[in-house]
């Protein structure tokens, strides 16, 4: 198994993010994952300034580079739902 770490931050400093969004923030990376991407947990933790989300994958091909590509590949696609449009992504750390 790889993880993968990421944070969202919101575009706008408006609220902080709740744990209802972070709820929200799973379902919806869940939503969007497809077998290729080999999800097999996700933890969302509302903080401050963001949502810390660490990303469970199962074993890849290409190691934990492939699993690292496989994540922001995912996170990416799920950003397109209004939800997650309001967050960027600064970056993967495997």
């Amino acid at each position: 198994m790889y993880v993968a770490l990421a944070r969202l931050e919101p575009a706008v400093t408006a609220d902080q993010p709740t744990n209802a969004d972070a709820q929200l923030v799973h379902d919806v990376l869940w939503a969007h994952a497809t077998p290729a991407d080999r999800l097999e947990h996700v933890r969302a933790r509302a903080e401050a300034g963001g949502i810390d989300l660490t990303l469970f994958l199962g074993r890849a091909v290409g190691g934990q580079e492939q699993a690292k590509a496989q994540s922001e590949d995912l996170l990416r696609r799920a950003r397109h739902a209004t939800a997650l449009s309001l967050y960027g992504i600064p970056g993967i750390y495997s």
